[in-house]
């Protein structure tokens, strides 16, 4: 069941990459956390790309770019774009996301790790 939740979460963050107008990286990441709204007053990163930093980054630095090089269309002309997240507007509301994004980002290692531990077993 958690394998299929992970799933879903990293085909929508490629879904998201590929519809969003601008590229998703780690200064765009940090901005969203701190709430610093874009020129068009819009968040960097959505909610979901802030819940799940592996999977966004990983999408949009690798497997969007991929996906966009077999794909003979652009996605976004489609009008399809994810939700606009919410501004952060507490400091501590904040810290407490960046140190929950660390605990997630450090979970994600340990099992890419253990993930590879095995295939080198094999």
């Amino acid at each position: 069941m958690a394998q299929a939740a992970q799933q879903r979460s990293f085909s929508t963050a490629v879904f998201s990459a590929m519809t969003r107008p601008r590229k998703l990286d780690i200064e765009a990441m940090l901005l969203a956390e701190a709430g610093v709204l874009d020129e068009q007053q819009a968040p960097f990163a959505t909610e979901d790309e802030l819940d799940n930093p592996v999977d966004s980054l990983l999408a949009n630095q690798f497997a969007a770019p991929l996906f966009e090089d077999a794909v003979p269309f652009d996605l976004a002309s489609l009008g399809l774009k994810p939700p606009p997240a919410k501004p952060v507007e507490d400091i501590g509301e904040l810290r407490d996301r960046v140190f929950e994004m660390k605990r997630v980002i450090d979970d994600q290692k340990h099992t890419i790790d253990d993930l590879l531990d095995r295939l080198k077993d094999k």
